[in-house]
């Protein structure tokens, strides 16, 4: 399973990318939203973990455009209006690692 990481924060990356590629997750980052959704689109990720306050696009735009081409699952970190934008799901920070593994070993069992 391909998972996009989209945050601003190195350290955030960085924990979430070894984490979930210990997992045996494939793991794609992004430093912002620009770069988020040039991921998406090219890289069509099993699930996408979106942080909305990123500079460039916001997560809000980047999940607008997603939303015009895929399905895919987003989970929000630092999310407000999470539910009006088709939104899967979200998490609070600080990331609880459990909560992103939580929420990507739902979308297997479910999928």
């Amino acid at each position: 399973m391909k998972i996009l990481i989209a945050d601003d924060d190195p350290q955030i990356l960085r924990a979430l990318r070894i984490t979930l590629a210990a997992r045996g997750y494939e793991v794609v980052t992004a430093h912002d939203g620009k770069a988020a959704l040039d991921a998406a689109t090219s890289t069509h990720p099993d699930i996408i973990v979106l942080d909305l306050g990123m500079p460039g696009l916001t997560g809000v735009q980047v999940i607008e455009a997603v939303r015009g081409w895929s399905q895919v699952p987003i989970l929000v970190v630092l999310c407000v209006l999470w539910g009006l934008l088709g939104v899967t799901t979200a998490a609070t920070r600080p990331y609880l690692a459990g909560k992103v593994r939580q929420t990507i070993t739902v979308y297997e069992v479910t999928r």
